[in-house]
């Protein structure tokens, strides 16, 4: 990471009034702290927009008074930066929260580098607590064989949990599966996946 430092003292007049500057600034006062890990952080935000800056120090104070769900709003927004936005779903997920573990789950399934070990375990601990991102995922990785052996079967079951509301997402990846499914393969999966969804919470919307 190469910081965007300035001398402030010999470069001119600054602009105390341009956010990039006040970014500029906070910068250079957190690396002689040994503050790396605010340095990156305040170099990042110095490319967004107000709105996303504001929000990000508003949930990182939730966050650091216990809310895990805020560390997962802040890996949403750091999306397009995997290695932040897996610092933060990482957080989230060892909070125990459900779209923390589904959002480090498909970062390590469609990030670069990939981890395939990970991003299925992520995946199926938060499918297993009703996150229908996760449950998407799974059934989209079984029918299409990407990380896993495929398996019809396995994505039907998982495409029917996530199913369930009506997420057309969900639906088009079951009428998938069941293509390639008999009859009596399909009953026995669904009967299997109603006994699952007896023990585990329902999908929750995203």
């Amino acid at each position: 990471m190469k910081f965007l430092t300035m001398d402030i003292g010999t470069s001119g007049y600054l602009d105390p009034l341009d956010p990039f500057a006040r970014t500029v600034v906070e910068i250079n006062a957190a690396i002689p702290n040994a503050d790396i890990e605010r340095a990156v952080a305040l170099e990042l935000e110095a490319g967004m927009r107000d709105e996303d800056r504001e929000k990000i120090e508003r949930l990182r104070k939730l966050y650091e008074n216990g809310d895990a769900k805020a560390a997962s709003e802040i890996g949403d927004i750091y999306g397009g930066n995997q290695e932040e936005a897996v610092k933060w779903y990482r957080k989230a997920a060892e909070g125990g929260d459900a779209r923390g573990e589904g959002g480090l789950g498909i970062a390590y399934l469609e990030g670069a580098p990939k981890n395939y070990e990970e991003a299925f375990k992520w995946l199926r601990k938060a499918a297993s607590q009703g996150d229908r991102s996760a449950q998407y995922k799974l059934a989209e990785s079984y029918l299409m064989g990407k990380g896993l052996t495929q398996s019809y079967s396995n994505a039907y079951f998982w495409a029917s949990i996530c199913a369930v509301d009506g997420d057309w997402g969900c639906r088009n990846l079951l009428t998938k599966a069941a293509r390639n499914l008999e009859s009596t393969e399909m009953s026995r999966v669904q009967s299997e996946a109603s006994q699952w969804s007896k023990h585990f919470r329902k999908p929750t919307s995203q």
